[in-house]
């Protein structure tokens, strides 16, 4: 019932007169198609190409291409003039002209059987016969020395494990060795907390909310993914652009700004609490932000050291060449971009992992919560000083957008859009992964992180008020109900105004719906924090950025089949599940031998 009224209201704000017939479908060119791939680069005169086309028709009226042209009207399909195609083609050919013109050739005389001119749009990759064997038989330079980096941690963590156990009774031992026994990690990470200072254990709930949050963007990442590739029903990723599910996941893209918010909140909090056994001074923000990069640097560095080297050789085949190696070459020309958490400013339209914008911002926005805490955590007035900054960014953000008419990502998600991952499209790589972008989301978590300590160091009768009660009950399923409501209804407006309105309010709503969950799930007993405060959470949780750093990787491995494929709920849920598993499969080893030692490893330091 419900997909029915979305698919109505759809077809009646987008203004389009009617979807094509399923006859009338299959008469359209085949958007993908893939030749035979190994036995092309078995031949040593094989030559394989991948590239776009551009149909027009020979000349007018002509039914299939405007049968074409109707259906690509609709701004949320894909753009049914531009085919892809994987081709066998000779490389003795293209030695005499290039492989551009012989890939161009064989799309005009394949063009012709349709009475269409073909013109090549782009060429996006091509694979020899040689270059096949050289892979096969050569191991790079960089390929040799990830593995022996990988070597050297393992026997770093076997060192230590062995010290630790031949330790045991000795009253001196060494810290630096001890911070790489396996064991010492397997404990810290499986542990349960239940000591300590009271008020420390009401964040367990954040660890299941967290993972709660990753399993939904796991699955939003999952289903771009396959936008990437090709599949050989096309219109089913149309239809999930538009249906309820796809605009809900779109427009729940503020979902990021959660994860931002909590590190605010919590870096905020920890840092008041700290405050009662010593004063906080500026002079403390290079200890913090150092704890900070030695928490997440080894792993970040190792994933991209993985992207940079054996990525594009974990799975061989055409959608390998046709899109993991250009990532993987990005991850080598980025590396250092990435390490400095500077790749959502340098070259940011060049994509390596696609989620690793979200580490730049949030150490952009740790420093900045840091010095303002370290500042500021004696003024009595900081609250109303986060709430006008709160409210002066977004009107930063109003104008911002106003001018350079950037549009929020529900807009942007449209097929043709999500199958380039947004290329050439300012608002994503301009604005949504911008740190400044973001800045509203980091005054919300000063401000409610001081609203935390005020509660439950002066104040916390406002816990049991029973509006902020129920509001907090039902703030998830209203932030769902938001997210699908307000993104059907942007399919009918277009000014400008209305577009950056838009953006403004619906961020206002998603923070502060996002901030009263929160609120709620540390502070409020009921079945959601019973939920997510479950022990069995807490190990995956501590898990989190091992399995949001491997993800894509795996997500995109697992989408990369080596021939053109059905797509199908299943198909994506099936995806979706093996993603998860594998990532938290690799994850477990990344925690307890590189993570958990690392950071011990540095703090024993200093």
């Amino acid at each position: 019932m419900y997909k029915s009224i979305y698919a109505v209201l759809f077809l009646f704000v987008s203004g389009k007169a009617r979807e094509l017939t399923d006859a009338e479908k299959s008469r359209l060119p085949r958007m993908y198609e893939l030749d035979e791939y190994k036995s092309c680069l078995a031949e040593v005169d094989g030559l394989y190409c991948f590239g776009t086309i551009h149909l027009t028709p020979l000349e007018r009226p002509h039914d299939i291409y405007e049968l074409m042209e109707e259906h690509s009207s609709n701004p949320y399909y894909f753009n049914r003039t531009l085919i892809r195609r994987g081709w066998c083609l000779s490389a003795r050919d293209a030695e005499k002209s290039n492989a551009s013109n012989v890939f161009e050739n064989r799309a005009k005389n394949w063009a012709k059987t349709l009475c269409m001119n073909a013109k090549l749009h782009r060429l996006q990759h091509c694979r020899t016969y040689h270059e096949t064997k050289d892979d096969e038989d050569a191991i790079e330079p960089e390929q040799e020395l990830f593995v022996k980096i990988l070597l050297a941690i393992l026997a770093m963590n076997i060192v230590g494990t062995v010290y630790d156990h031949a330790t045991r009774d000795s009253s001196r031992r060494n810290k630096l060795l001890l911070a790489w026994s396996m064991s010492a990690n397997w404990n810290k990470l499986t542990a349960i907390r239940t000591t300590g200072d009271p008020r420390l254990p009401t964040f367990e709930a954040v660890q299941g909310f967290r993972i709660l949050c990753l399993l939904f963007v796991f699955y939003a990442h999952v289903l771009v993914l396959h936008y990437l590739f090709f599949v050989a029903n096309p219109e089913a990723l149309e239809q999930l652009t538009v249906s309820t599910k796809g605009i809900i996941l779109s427009n729940g893209s503020n979902l990021v700004h959660m994860f931002l918010i909590l590190t605010s909140y919590m870096t905020t909090y920890n840092l008041l609490l700290y405050s009662e056994k010593k004063p906080l001074e500026l002079r403390m923000l290079p200890l913090c932000i150092y704890k900070r990069i030695i928490r997440i640097t080894p792993v970040y560095a190792l994933v991209m050291g993985y992207g940079a080297t054996w990525y594009a050789r974990t799975r061989t085949g055409p959608m390998t060449d046709y899109a993991i190696k250009g990532y993987s070459a990005t991850c080598v020309k980025k590396f250092w971009t990435h390490i400095f958490y500077l790749n959502n400013v340098i070259n940011k339209e060049e994509t390596c992992l696609m989620p690793s914008w979200y580490l730049a911002v949030d150490m952009h926005l740790y420093i900045l919560t840091c010095l303002l805490t370290l500042l500021l955590w004696r003024y009595r007035q900081a609250k109303r000083l986060y709430t006008h900054l709160f409210f002066g960014f977004l009107f930063v953000n109003f104008l911002v957008c106003y001018i350079y008419e950037y549009k929020p990502l529900v807009f942007l998600s449209k097929a043709e859009a999500i199958s380039t991952l947004f290329e050439k499209l300012p608002s994503f790589w301009h604005y949504y992964i911008s740190t400044w972008g973001a800045l509203p989301s980091c005054f919300a978590g000063l401000y409610f992180g001081h609203l935390q300590y005020d509660l439950l160091k002066k104040d916390n009768t406002i816990l049991t008020n029973k509006a902020l009660v129920y509001l907090h009950n039902i703030s998830f399923p209203l932030t769902i109900l938001w997210a699908a409501v307000t993104g059907t209804y942007t399919h009918s407006i277009s000014s400008r105004l209305s577009i950056t309105v838009f953006m403004v309010v619906d961020k206002i709503v998603f923070i502060f719906l996002s901030s009263i969950l929160v609120l709620g799930l540390i502070n409020i007993d009921g079945p959601q924090r019973r939920f997510f405060a479950w022990s069995g959470w807490q190990a995956l949780g501590r898990m989190s950025l091992c399995v949001m750093l491997c993800h894509w990787c795996v997500g995109c491995i697992i989408a990369a089949k080596p021939y053109v494929y059905e797509i199908s709920d299943i198909e994506m849920t099936v995806d979706w599940i093996a993603t998860v598993v594998l990532s938290y499969a690799i994850a477990l080893p990344v925690t307890v031998l590189v993570e958990y030692p690392f950071q011990k490893f540095f703090e024993t330091i200093i």
